[in-house]
């Protein structure tokens, strides 16, 4: 896309590229070379977006966007050097606003994804008065990201999620709890004992003193709203035989439990004795093993979850008994951590196979939201987010191989949603996500408005010289309510479609680890031309 303004732009490509370079390696600052002119950038090395997406999982209303909520993320993994703002910043955490991050990798050589190169990075997430749960992306070809996190409230769960807290209970001295504790859910789901004698420590082996206090979450693995906010997902990584496997977890349940006492240290390991978790598991569950459901004297292994890691670890396996409902499992623990009990289907790609979508498009490009489902047992897998534009074609990343399932196309029903999926491919069947083949989507889009081009200039009050042609993602929403949509904008160019003239929308971006907004009233004209003043951070970073 070519710009629509008449600009003299008084740097070379070669000069645009050493300038964007420099902001990413180093804090040096910019001077202008062209004193006196105005010095135009075209932001537009960065080729990998990725957009973070935080929903409160019993409302589904973005977490902060009726509050000031900020989630705290932390960037971990082999590849977390390579994550970077959008000021070309690496940090080690960042905080949303408005329920939202917008990031983005490294375009330096060295970090160029690929399949013999992959970029593995886990996005850790956490709010006070939440349970935190973590995303992992594997990276291997260039492109448009989106992960949505739906966390959970410890004091308003979603369906399927019980929760029970005891506050002091108890009693530790010199490290050692004086009585058996025992803490059960609302509904029986889960228990969980520490008994008499125990020694409690936290990680660093400092003792736990006083009274406690006892967090003991179930999650169920039948339910949709439970099983998307899993934890660290169900297409995930674990740490198995002493190597690191990708795959999905078939859930038979998952308990979060948190221990700490009055002064707030939380306990990490058990000494002397070891706790115990008894786990209520419905007869319905899937045992991919058997290919049945499950039964008596089935092996059910066990994993545990580091939430400061986003990472899974074999630990056990355990035996189905007969349990209050139908059945339980019973696990013996040293150590505190988020615990799954479930298979792991370990065959997966990086790349697999690839939609395209057809039919009249309302927009160029646009994303299309949709849920994974097993079809072995109709249970919820993972969230998908496409970024489709027409006449082209799609590819699907980090998805289990061999296993049947349907994606279930959302956007039918939603007032925010003008393009749907049509029925004959809703949903739509796959057998094999890793195929090599294109399957065909047919949409169906209801034209609201007329196409209009945003064409962006953003500008430091620090310097006037400095003229700055965003490329990478923005936000956009009508002013009147939270539908937001995101929009790719290449040199300060966006090209959006169905805008209502008379309307006003906000458009937002998140830059410099700050929301910053602005809102346009939508005109007959074609070309609709915003102004935004850049963050002090971002401009005295790179200028």
């Amino acid at each position: 896309m070519t710009s629509i303004k008449k600009t003299i732009v008084f740097v070379t490509a070669l000069m645009m590229a050493i300038v964007i370079s420099m902001g990413i390696q180093s804090c040096k600052k910019i001077t202008n070379p062209t004193e006196g002119t105005k010095l135009i950038i075209n932001y537009d090395l960065m080729r990998t977006n990725i957009s973070l997406e935080f929903f409160d999982a019993q409302t589904g209303i973005l977490i902060g966007q009726a509050d000031d909520k900020r989630v705290k993320v932390d960037v971990i993994g082999e590849a977390a050097e390579a994550v970077l703002d959008l000021s070309g910043q690496h940090k080690e955490s960042y905080l949303s606003s408005q329920g939202l991050i917008s990031l983005a990798l490294n375009p330096n050589a060295e970090y160029t994804p690929s399949e013999s190169n992959p970029l593995r990075v886990s996005f850790v997430a956490s709010l006070e008065g939440y349970i935190s749960t973590s995303q992992q992306l594997t990276v291997t070809k260039d492109g448009n990201y989106k992960l949505k996190f739906f966390m959970v409230d410890k004091e308003n769960p979603p369906s399927g999620v019980s929760i029970k807290t005891e506050w002091n209970v108890g009693n530790l001295v010199s490290g050692i709890l004086q009585e058996t504790l025992s803490v059960e859910t609302p509904g029986g789901e889960a228990t969980f004992i520490i008994p008499a004698g125990t020694r409690i420590t936290d990680a660093d082996g400092t003792i736990l003193n006083a009274s406690l206090n006892i967090m003991l979450a179930y999650f169920s693995n039948l339910e949709d709203a439970s099983l998307a906010a899993f934890p660290g997902g169900l297409v995930t990584r674990v740490l198995q035989d002493g190597q690191y496997i990708d795959g999905a977890f078939f859930s038979a349940g998952f308990v979060a439990i948190e221990v700490w006492d009055a002064t707030g240290r939380e306990a990490k390991y058990f000494q002397e004795n070891k706790a115990e978790l008894i786990v209520q598991v419905d007869g319905q569950t899937y045992n991919p093993e058997t290919e049945s459901t499950i039964a008596m004297g089935d092996i059910l292994p066990l994993y545990s979850y580091a939430a400061d890691s986003g990472s899974w670890m074999h630990e056990q396996d355990v035996v189905v008994e007969s349990g209050v409902g139908a059945y339980a499992v019973t696990a013996e623990m040293d150590h505190l951590s988020y615990w799954n009990f479930d298979w792991f289907w370990s065959y997966y790609c990086y790349e697999g196979l690839s939609l395209k979508f057809t039919g009249e498009f309302a927009c160029e490009c646009m994303w299309f939201d949709g849920i994974i489902r097993k079809s072995a047992d109709d249970t919820y897998l993972a969230s998908v987010s496409v970024f489709v534009c027409k006449d082209e074609s799609v590819q699907l990343l980090n998805v289990p191989k061999n296993m049947p399932v349907y994606i279930e196309w959302l956007g039918t029903g939603d007032p925010c949603s003008t393009c749907v999926v049509d029925g004959s491919a809703n949903p739509l069947p796959i057998y094999n996500l890793c195929a090599n083949t294109t399957i065909d989507v047919p949409i169906t889009c209801a034209a609201q408005g007329h196409e209009v081009v945003f064409d962006l200039v953003g500008y430091c009050a620090n310097n006037a010289n400095v003229e700055i042609r965003p490329t990478f993602g923005v936000w956009l929403r009508p002013a009147d309510n939270f539908c937001w949509q995101w929009v790719y904008m290449q040199d300060g160019l966006a090209s959006v479609c169905n805008m209502i003239e008379g309307q006003n929308y906000v458009i937002g971006m998140y830059v410099g680890g700050n929301w910053h907004e602005t809102v346009v009233l939508i005109d007959d004209s074609e070309v609709i031309y915003v102004d935004i003043e850049f963050p002090d951070e971002f401009c005295s970073q790179g200028f």
